[in-house]
């Protein structure tokens, strides 16, 4: 299984925002992370990246 940490560049610089997330979608203009726990993290923002030999998610939010 393929676990990511999403981080978002938010004044620039990299936050972790959510860790062990297992599942990426758009929901009402947002990017709704959940893990494998099946937390949901919703961020307003953009998808900017992603990397799956990183295992990274990266959000733009706006500023």
């Amino acid at each position: 299984m393929c676990l990511a940490t999403a981080y978002t560049d938010k004044g620039g610089t990299e936050t972790v925002i959510a860790q062990y997330v297992a599942k990426v979608e758009f929901r009402d203009g947002n990017v709704v992370l959940t893990d494998i726990l099946g937390q949901e993290t919703v961020v307003e923002g953009t998808l900017k990246n992603v990397d799956l030999s990183k295992n990274t998610v990266e959000i733009s939010c706006p500023a």
